[in-house]
Parts: C-alpha cells; structure tokens; sequence
C-alpha cells in the first residue's frame, strides 16, 4: 500500500545533478518541517487531553475532533520519516562529493 512516506521520499531529488546550495536548502527546510510535524503530534495530545478535562465540550464535538485528529495522526508519522529520510540522503549526497566515508 502506498502512503505518504513513498509519495515522498523516492529520490524525488536528482541529488547528484543539484548544486551543493541548492541541497542544503533542501535539507534545512526538510529538518525544519520534520520538527514541524513533531511539535503538531504533541500540540495534539495536549489538545485532546485538555478537552478530555473539559465539562464544556460536547459528545459531538468530541466524536468530530477525535475523527480528524485521527486523519492527522495517521499521515504525520510517515510524513516525518519521509523528511527525515530526504535530509538524510541529502546529507549523504553532500559528504559523497566531500570524500568523507560514512
């Protein structure tokens, strides 16, 4: 089954025909989107445990919130991975051109 991870991280980046700027750009905003979605996950569980306390919140807006936290939550962690994959392979492509063995 293909999810986000695959959408994303397939070598989408002909690293070897970018300019070293170039991937580093790439992958800063690739590490930067990764904590993005890292800090999204605990917003989350804040909210839902915030609104698990509250008396105010309703039946239904609970069953609507807890269904769309559910969309989010299946996605991120691929999403996450998959950034996390493409700045890693970035970072590889950038030491291949410097000769530095991994």
């Amino acid at each position: 089954m293909t999810d986000i991870y695959n959408a994303i991280a397939t070598n989408a980046y002909h690293l070897s025909n970018e300019h070293d700027e170039t991937l580093m750009k790439h992958r800063d905003c690739f590490d930067d989107a990764e904590i993005a979605v890292t800090s999204a996950l605990k917003l989350i569980g804040n909210l839902i445990l915030e609104a698990e306390q509250s008396d105010c919140y309703s039946n239904e807006e609970s069953r609507r919130d807890l269904s769309e936290v559910g969309r989010v939550l299946r996605s991120l962690p691929r999403l996450a991975q998959a950034l996390n994959f493409n700045a890693r392979e970035i970072d590889f492509e950038l030491k291949r051109r410097k000769g530095v063995s991994q």
